[in-house]
């Protein structure tokens, strides 16, 4: 039984490197290529010893908290395999009040993630919807580390119960460098018919060898600095660096790193730690490429628990459309930028917005700035770039590029009229998020034009397209408008 035992967990452990973690576009998973079947030969598994062997454990004595529960300490056995140690868990009662029980019955490992089994008990008079690890609230953590993953929406009518699983990849043990599970906290969202909520946090489990975890310990930077990733996965670690880039109300950013696949995709990835002693969301908008603002909304809005920190990432592939790029003149990421600002569990800003500025290298350029001139007035300049079919094989839409520069003493705001676009003087359904253009800054906006609507009024594609008219609307910080010009682009053939 104990060679078949560790033969299964040999078998999840090789499996891993297929799900490497889920970040939003592309995942780690994707960046493995030809090297999966490679993992499980020991050599990283004899790396990550050499980082546990070189590094001191000390036992966390005083890690903050926010009443967020304690559900005690379960596992007292452990399997250790080469790379992972694997815990036992205990039948755990997480929440108990207000008539609603949520028991963790199981823990167990498959070939692609952590499964946590949830007994789900509605003891109440009303019909309860239970959420975790969703887009409005995900704060689950393991070790310390904010964790994606932990899906569960499920309703549960009065007086009824459900089994329901929780699943987190377990390629994210490894990005994170977790070899052994120390606790787990797992955060629910409870409301009624009416959408009031009836239970909301984060409760924990506390796995055996908890009380002597060295949760201070960074074990992400150690996994990034150990040459695992490069070594097992064709992933190399173009730039990393433990450095302050924010400190506000003891939220800090402290690590920075740029990855790159063997298919040459880029992910951008700051580390955020929350010294303070409440759960808060940090923030991030206005993300800039090589000094050019590449999304002018908000990116991300993650919640972090008190002494606990995230991974953000940013996929330059999602952020920056590959078309874009040699049209822009944004060859090699030579920096990376963002408004950074942290919210308290209410949503009420902490502290200041703070702009954070990564310099990845020297090979930074200034923007390709060629192109048809359609506004410039006031310091501000609007060039279209050209028109871009979409190659996402879903769609055949049309995107309409344009880079603003604002040479302007303060932020303005660019969008395209309401009901304004015309193509070869046929009204067009068309989509634009605008942009927002710092002073003394430049900016992308994207108009995406309807393959369908170009279609009804009998525009076959890119080619057809002779002339486009449309009105711009630009605005200052305080919304009023600077400026209202109607522009015009002809196109000879293919643009």
């Amino acid at each position: 039984m104990r060679h078949k035992k560790l033969s299964v967990l040999l078998l999840i452990v090789v499996v891993i490197t297929a799900v490497l973690v889920r970040y939003k576009l592309p995942s780690l998973n994707d960046w493995i290529g030809e090297k999966v079947g490679e993992f499980g030969t020991g050599r990283e598994a004899e790396q990550v010893e050499n980082m546990e062997r070189d590094s001191d454990r000390q036992i966390e004595e005083d890690r903050p908290s926010d009443d967020q529960g304690d559900a005690g300490i379960q596992g007292q056995e452990r399997t250790e395999t080469g790379l992972f140690i694997i815990p036992e868990m205990e039948e755990t009662v997480l929440v108990d009040e207000n008539h609603i029980k949520i028991t963790a019955t199981n823990l167990k490992f498959t070939n692609s993630a952590l499964e946590i089994d949830l007994l789900i008990e509605n003891n109440s008079d009303k019909n309860l919807n239970f959420l975790s690890g969703t887009a409005g609230y995900s704060c689950d953590e393991i070790n310390g580390y904010m964790m994606d993953g932990g899906y569960l929406n499920t309703d549960v009518v009065a007086g009824k119960k459900a089994y329901e699983t929780i699943r987190f990849d377990l390629a994210q043990f490894l990005i994170f460098g977790i070899r052994e599970i120390a606790d787990i906290r797992i955060g629910f969202e409870i409301q009624d018919e009416n959408y009031d909520s009836v239970y909301t946090g984060a409760r924990q489990i506390k796995i055996s060898v908890a009380d002597e975890h060295a949760y201070e310990k960074d074990t992400y930077v150690e996994m990034i600095g150990s040459g695992v990733l490069e070594k097992g996965y064709d992933c190399t670690v173009d730039y990393f660096a433990e450095q302050e880039w924010f400190n506000q109300n003891e939220v800090r950013i402290i690590s920075a790193g740029l990855l790159t696949n063997s298919e040459g995709e880029k992910l951008m990835l700051l580390e955020v730690v929350n010294d303070s002693k409440e759960t808060i969301s940090s923030v991030t908008k206005n993300i800039a490429i090589n000094g050019v603002t590449v999304c002018s909304y908000a990116w991300s809005h993650d919640l972090i628990n008190p002494g606990a920190r995230r991974i953000l990432d940013f996929s330059i592939s999602d952020l920056l459309d590959e078309l874009y790029r040699e049209t822009l003149g944004i060859t090699e990421i030579g920096s990376f930028g963002c408004m950074f600002y942290v919210e308290d569990a209410e949503g009420n800003e902490k502290g200041e917005a703070q702009k954070i500025e990564v310099s990845l290298s020297s090979s930074e350029t200034a923007p390709d700035i060629t192109g048809t001139e359609l506004y410039s007035d006031k310091g501000i300049t609007v060039i279209s770039k050209g028109l871009f079919q979409e190659q996402s094989g879903y769609t055949n839409d049309i995107n309409l590029l344009m880079l603003v520069y604002n040479g302007s003493d303060e932020p303005i705001s660019v969008d395209v009229g309401h009901n304004s676009l015309s193509v070869n003087a046929f009204m067009i359904d068309f989509y634009t998020s605008g942009a927002t253009v710092q002073a003394g800054e430049y900016a992308i906006m994207d108009v995406k034009i309807r393959e369908s609507s170009l279609k009804d009024n009998k525009i076959s594609g890119i080619e057809d397209i002779k002339e486009m008219e449309m009105s711009l609307t630009l605005r200052n910080r305080k919304y009023d408008d600077i400026a209202e010009p109607k522009v015009i682009l002809e196109f000879d053939g293919m643009p």
